[in-house]
């Protein structure tokens, strides 16, 4: 149980804080404008349920194919191309397929769903580092 518990904590407040960050930094300043009428305004707020929720699914997929996944790197290298795999699979398809389907242009959802998916490649350095002492202490195997 210890293999999952302290991955998946780490990792699910450091890809919020980090996604939160990255909104903050880039998408509001330089790509939210480029939605025009179609994005959410300060007054709308956000939908935490939801957004929490997706974090952790995210984060349950991230800490369980990280030692399954072979990338031919190691450490935080490899916990960096997981990250940025399954970060671009879920943020970048899920932004520019609904792009596709939605009057939402292409563009600033393909730089958000770029940007989205750094913050699942922070998550993955810190699930491949918190597994890699796991094994260090035999609290899981490899």
């Amino acid at each position: 149980m210890m293999k999952w518990i302290l991955p998946l904590g780490m990792c699910y407040v450091v890809t919020n804080v980090v996604a939160t960050t990255l909104s903050v930094a880039i998408l509001q300043p330089f790509v939210s404008s480029m939605f025009g009428l179609y994005i959410r305004t300060d007054a709308d707020g956000l939908a935490f349920a939801p957004l929490l929720i997706g974090y952790l699914v995210i984060t349950i997929a991230l800490v369980w194919l990280m030692p399954r996944v072979k990338s031919g790197r190691s450490g935080r290298l490899h916990g960096a191309v997981v990250g940025l795999v399954l970060g671009t699979a879920v943020f970048l398809g899920d932004h520019l397929v609904t792009a596709g389907w939605s009057k939402l242009p292409a563009l600033p959802m393909l730089l958000s769903g770029l940007v989205d998916a750094l913050a699942v490649v922070a998550g993955g350095i810190v699930v491949a580092v918190v597994q890699q002492r796991q094994i260090g202490k035999g609290v899981t195997r490899a």
